[in-house]
């Protein structure tokens, strides 16, 4: 049955139902439910730790509140509950960002600023993968230009004297909008929720938590293939000739 609830606080879908969120969400941040070819720059510390797991870890989104995560999307869009009247973080948020688990990729396209700013100045590594989500959503960052359909459908909702529609699952919308200044990193960003009691597979050790994304193989959250491996500074034979067993087949470039 198609449902929405008002009350005198929110408008919302029963949760057997999401076709509204879903049709806002497709037009101001769609998600990618097929394989896309993306990029990942690390350093080469990083690069190690990945080759040696063959895993790539989700980070929580905790440790990116100061760069405006959620909050940005909050307070553009009158989540009062997440935020006050200037934007500052109030406990929900802080709850809801704990249960966030992001790693950002961007566009297979070698870039200076990316190779100074992720990439260690042209020392790190940068990582061609093939990206297939499945519990987890893939969508492109949605950066505070222009105004989403959603601001525009609760502005009008207001001004009618109604209360505003709240999208189901908010709370990992926010987390692929964010403030303008970052617009450059052109992101696009796979987020994973734990939910309580769900089996996320979250590692926790005494000063963080991270959640492993096994790389080359089938699980839950996404399937990720190893592409290529893209060098600037660094020796790309030596690079090659120091790849694992489980990288058979991938090849090493110099940008």
């Amino acid at each position: 049955m198609l449902s929405i609830v008002i009350t005198e606080k929110s408008i919302c879908e029963r949760s057997t139902y999401d076709g509204l969120t879903q049709a806002i969400l497709a037009n101001d941040m769609p998600e990618i439910a097929t394989s896309a070819v993306l990029d990942h720059y690390t350093n080469f510390s990083g690069y190690r730790g990945i080759m040696a797991t063959q895993e790539l870890q989700l980070a929580p989104v905790t440790f990116r509140l100061t760069h405006g995560e959620l909050a940005t999307f909050a307070l553009e869009h009158g989540l009062s509950g997440y935020v006050d009247s200037l934007g500052t973080p109030l406990p929900l948020l802080d709850d809801a960002a704990a249960d966030l688990f992001y790693t950002s990729f961007t566009d297979p396209n070698p870039s200076d600023y990316l190779w100074d700013l992720f990439g260690d100045r042209g020392n790190g590594l940068r990582l061609r993968f093939e990206v297939t989500p499945a519990a987890a959503q893939l969508r492109r960052i949605r950066y505070q230009t222009g105004t989403t359909l959603l601001k525009l459908i609760n502005d009008a909702l207001v001004q009618a004297g109604l209360p505003r529609f709240i999208l189901k699952g908010v709370s990992r919308v926010g987390a692929f909008y964010l403030p303008m200044m970052f617009e450059g990193e052109s992101e696009t960003r796979l987020l994973a929720k734990r939910f309580p009691g769900g089996g996320a597979p979250v590692v926790q050790l005494p000063s963080r938590e991270y959640w492993p994304i096994a790389i080359g193989s089938t699980n839950r959250t996404a399937q990720l293939k190893l592409l290529e491996v893209g060098v600037r500074k660094l020796d790309a034979t030596k690079v090659s000739s120091r790849l694992p067993a489980w990288c058979s087949g991938v090849a090493v470039v110099t940008d």
